[in-house]
């Protein structure tokens, strides 16, 4: 599946996509003020990476109520802002949560980990994007971090507004 989106790369991205797009480390961290562009970069890539890859892709976020309005919503924004929309099965009920590529099969999973026996079998997995991963606790991570396994090159995107010095994220995750 070919699409253009070099045409006009200085409309669609800014220099946040493509440093997370280069990133090659088991955990990226972004992190930035509202209206920084951190979170519209990653669901970006994630929309492109759901086109061209083999692997399924999840979106966390602390409670799963908040999925819908905020990562579900910016995905389907994007995705019509590059003309793309209809290459997607869009489901959002309290039984599915998935946004499936129709081309590959593969799909974006959107859970709370609110609940942290539905992330029991995250199989098939290579990236996991953690939106507002400052409303975690640390203890949540860890779980995600443990589960993420049996791929090769699997990340973590832990995307955050500016927090305290004393947060695990900057703590564990990133030099102050």
């Amino acid at each position: 599946m070919v699409i253009d989106l070099e045409t006009y790369k200085e409309n669609l991205f800014n220099k946040s996509y493509y440093e997370i797009r280069g990133a090659k480390t088991r955990y990226v961290v972004v992190y930035g003020s509202a209206n920084s562009g951190k979170s519209v970069s990653v669901h970006q890539l994630e929309l492109i990476n759901l086109l061209t890859s083999d692997y399924d892709i999840l979106f966390i976020r602390k409670y799963a109520a908040d999925l819908k309005d905020s990562c579900y919503a910016l995905l389907q924004q994007q995705a019509k802002r590059f003309g793309i929309a209809h290459l997607f099965h869009w489901r959002f009920s309290n039984s599915s949560r998935e946004i499936e590529c129709k081309a590959t099969g593969h799909k974006i999973l959107l859970k709370g980990i609110d609940d942290p026996d539905k992330l029991k079998s995250i199989v098939g997995i290579k990236r996991i994007i953690i939106e507002e991963a400052d409303k975690l606790d640390f203890e949540d991570f860890l779980e995600l971090d443990r589960r993420a396994r049996g791929m090769e090159g699997i990340q973590l995107i832990v995307i955050y507004n500016p927090i305290s010095e004393k947060h695990w994220i900057k703590t564990t995750l990133r030099n102050p």
